[in-house]
């Protein structure tokens, strides 16, 4: 039966609501997840799940796969960086915005905030630089569900908030496709292969030089369209 409230004397709990989270999610995707399933898994009443988990599913989904922070306060921090009016891909004001200091464009503060989101869920675990993405890949490499739950994740959790809506579908897909394929490729040969330029480059550089590349990948529309 399934226990209502906290259980007396069990200090365990969480780590077992956890637990049956990895598991569903590795086996159904996050789509197919619900709250009250992972509630089910555990034993435990729906509301410990909460009480635990108070940002809901993706806090406990982010933290299941050993991700250290929830992917979109990437798009947060987006929206305090860049500010309205928003700037033109490249970095330069638009229209009579007047500013002391370059605005990265929106490619650089993806690439940045990509590289923040590992860097920082290494610092607060005080662990060896690195070791959060590499759980993430590890995680998201267990089997086609946990990847198929990567992905669907991500694209909740970041592109709907900031997709261009203008754009056709198959064309927005096809180039959130593409930056994804490039920020794992950065993160894989930083974090993973640690190649020795990318490892002593700090996060800065690295924005100002990938972010370019991002930059035309959500700008480009095929001359067709």
């Amino acid at each position: 039966m399934v226990e209502k409230g906290r259980r007396p004397g069990k200090r365990d709990t969480r780590a077992e609501i956890m637990a049956a989270a990895r598991e569903l999610f590795a086996q159904d995707g996050y789509d197919q997840v619900s709250l009250r399933a992972i509630a089910a898994a555990a034993e435990v009443d729906p509301s410990l799940v909460h009480h635990y988990f108070p940002g809901g599913k993706p806090i406990l989904f982010a933290e299941s796969i050993h991700l250290g922070s929830d992917p979109r306060r990437i798009a947060e921090r987006l929206d305090e960086r860049l500010g309205e009016p928003a700037r033109e891909h490249g970095g330069e004001p638009a229209g009579d915005v007047q500013c002391d200091e370059p605005v990265p464009s929106l490619g650089q503060a993806i690439v940045a905030g990509f590289l923040a989101m590992w860097d920082t869920a290494d610092a607060e675990a005080a662990a060896p630089a690195g070791t959060s993405f590499v759980n993430f890949v590890q995680a998201s490499s267990a089997s086609p569900a946990a990847a198929d739950a990567v992905r669907e994740f991500l694209t909740e959790r970041i592109w709907s908030k900031h997709a261009a809506q203008a754009i056709p579908a198959e064309v927005r897909a096809r180039n959130q496709s593409l930056v994804a394929s490039q920020l794992m490729g950065l993160g894989f040969a930083r974090y993973v292969l640690r190649l020795p330029a990318l490892v002593e480059a700090s996060a800065e550089d690295l924005s100002q030089w990938v972010g370019p590349t991002v930059d035309g990948y959500v700008a480009a529309l095929p001359k067709s369209v």
